[in-house]
């Protein structure tokens, strides 16, 4: 399996122009974001090649934030507020979009418990009113009693690993999921309902 998002192999000095410009995207697009690998042979390192001055200009780079579709945004705010239960699940994904207040502004104003991943520890502060603990076999028992009694869950920002799901064992067969996350195959987990889009964005105008 591969273990990088992105892979190449250089077998041409000039092949650098078009890999390690892709090579960065991969790592700082919110979806994608993880390791790449650029395969370098010696015999390539020995080459000559006259680079452009263009490919060393400095490059001011700024993360998207991908609006959520509409009818995705809907629909989750519809299961909302039909939930007699609903939880929140913090994952590292808040740290990377920098949303942890807009979290802890949807918690206290709609009155949504909070719990977090390993990732997603200190998405808020410990004394936030609506902070239940870490969730999942490391977690503790007030955060996975919620868990366990929750009906619609939104899972912002988070891969939902078997160390914060229990291995899917940690919730109601009958609990609905809100997948919130720049990535569709992390937001779509667990038949989730997929809100595919930045976190602090996506929270604010469900907020709304």
């Amino acid at each position: 399996r591969a273990v990088t998002r992105y892979w190449d192999r250089i077998t041409h000095p000039e092949q650098v122009i078009s890999s390690l410009p892709q090579a960065l995207r991969t790592m700082l697009d919110p979806a994608t974001c993880g390791p790449a690998f650029l395969g370098l042979p010696q015999d390539v390192q020995a080459e000559a090649f006259d680079f452009p001055d263009e490919f060393f200009l400095p490059v001011v780079r700024h993360a998207p934030r991908p609006r959520p579709d509409l009818g995705q945004l809907q629909t989750a705010a519809e299961m909302l507020r039909q939930a007699q239960r609903p939880l929140l699940i913090a994952g590292g994904g808040v740290h990377y979009s920098l949303a942890e207040s807009e979290l802890g502004e949807f918690a206290e104003r709609h009155g949504v418990p909070i719990v977090e991943t390993v990732s997603g520890k200190a998405s808020v502060a410990a004394t936030h009113p609506r902070y239940c603990g870490p969730l999942g076999v490391t977690g503790a028992e007030s955060a996975n009693q919620m868990a366990a009694d929750a009906d619609v869950i939104v899972a912002v920002g988070t891969r939902l690993g078997d160390f914060a799901t229990g291995s899917w064992t940690g919730f109601s067969p009958t609990a609905q999921f809100v997948g919130i996350n720049a990535a569709l195959f992390d937001a779509s987990k667990h038949r989730s309902l997929p809100v595919v889009g930045d976190a602090a964005v996506t929270l604010t105008e469900l907020g709304d």
